[in-house]
Order: C-alpha cells, then sequence, then structure tokens
C-alpha cells in the first residue's frame, strides 16, 4: 500500500516506539530500555517527535520506566486459565524464545508488576530522560516545521553503510547516528537547537557522536 504525500497528512499516521500489544506480546514483558542501549532510546524519541506524525508515548517510556509489562488475565473459568497459561509457554518455546521467566498471567504478580513505579522518574537515567522528552515536546509546539504535516515538505537523506539519516523539515536538521561510532554528516551552517551527543562542527558537515541524534536549524 502506498500513500499519496499530495493529499494524505502525516498526522494520520500514529507512531510509536514501543506499545502494550508489542510488549504484551514478548516473553517477559521487557520493555526497550532492557533491549537497546541508552543513547538509542534517546534517538528513538528524538525521531519519535521530530516526525511529521502524530507520536504517542506508551505508559512510562517518557522517563524509560524499568517496569515490565508482562502478558495478564483474570480469566474466571480455570480450564482456559490454565490453559492460556501453558499455551502461551509452549508457543514462545517452539519460537525459540526464553521462557524461564515468563510468569503465569493469571498469577497476580503479572499485574503487579506491569504498575508504573513512579518514584524513579526522580532518579538518575530517568529523570534525564523525562527531561529530553519534555525539552522535545516544548521543541515540537514551539517550531511550525515540526508540525508541518505536508509530507511533501518532509526529505529524509540517508547512509546505511555509515549508519546515519538526516531528516529536513524545512529550515529544522534531525540528525541522527546509529551506529557505534562517531559519523560525519553533510549538514550547512547551523543553529543547534538539541542533542543527545557530542557534536563537533566542520567545514560543511558535523561530527555526531555513536548513537546519538541532534537538531539544528540551517542558516
Amino acid at each position: 500500500m502506498t500513500t499519496d504525500r499530495s493529499t494524505t497528512p502525516g498526522w494520520r499516521f500514529v507512531v510509536s516506539l514501543q506499545n502494550h500489544d508489542q510488549v504484551g506480546n514478548r516473553a517477559v514483558g521487557d520493555r526497550l530500555p532492557e533491549i537497546t542501549s541508552p543513547g538509542m532510546l534517546r534517538v528513538g524519541a528524538v525521531l519519535l517527535l521530530t516526525a511529521p506524525f502524530t507520536p504517542m508515548l506508551w505508559m512510562g517510556e517518557e522517563w524509560a520506566a524499568s517496569t515490565r509489562w508482562p502478558f495478564f488475565t483474570s480469566h474466571p473459568e480455570p480450564d482456559l486459565a490454565e490453559a492460556t497459561g501453558k499455551g502461551r509457554i509452549a508457543e514462545f518455546a517452539e519460537h525459540g524464545w526464553d521462557v524461564s521467566q515468563m510468569i503465569d498471567p493469571q498469577d497476580e504478580d503479572a499485574y503487579r508488576s506491569a504498575i508504573l513505579d513512579w518514584d524513579e522518574v526522580e532518579r538518575g537515567d530517568h529523570g534525564e530522560m523525562l527531561g529530553l522528552y519534555k525539552h522535545l515536546i516544548a521543541l515540537r509546539s514551539s517550531e511550525p516545521e515540526l508540525t508541518d504535516a505536508d509530507l511533501r515538505h518532509v526529505h529524509v537523506d540517508i547512509d546505511e553503510d555509515e549508519g546515519w539519516l538526516v531528516m529536513h523539515r524545512g529550515k529544522l536538521r534531525v540528525i541522527a547516528n546509529l551506529s557505534t561510532k562517531p559519523r560525519s554528516v553533510p549538514v550547512d551552517a547551523f543553529d543547534l537547537l538539541l542533542a543527545t551527543g557530542s557534536i563537533e562542527v566542520g567545514h560543511g558537515e558535523v561530527t555526531v557522536g555513536p548513537q546519538s541524534a541532534a537538531v539544528v536549524r540551517s542558516r
């Protein structure tokens, strides 16, 4: 299926880094902070909130919540409850998942372990991630180009071998380095609006630190 960029506005597409269906249907309900690096979490946040789509933040991801979201049920029928638990373990084992930490979905701990730990918002890296999301949301609301829903105005340069991309939103450039090494990206003279890692400015280019992102405005 293709999208007609001339008639379909970007806000019609709801996008997310993760959601309850994706996480709940993993073997143990592990979230992105367990699966990827802190740097890539920040890159994901930048791309999510600077893209021309409607962003969806899923409970606690704005502070990189550490609580898992295991699949849980409250079936009143004993046979259905037992079949659900055993069936999930058998299905995940068949597909090669490690089922040693899987919890019975009928176990009350499955539900309780999914409840957010609000105290961690104030702690260390969690607070820093929340600060990044606040900064990105403020940037999105203050820069009209980031809410421009016309997909014809969005262009992306990408180097798959080097592992970087640049998203063009009017005069704004969203630079993402997905690799584990610093990458030099061609960008004209600019003003820096946000960076999640190191930035070094050269002649007609900028070197972005590994697994980091930046938002700049071309002059």
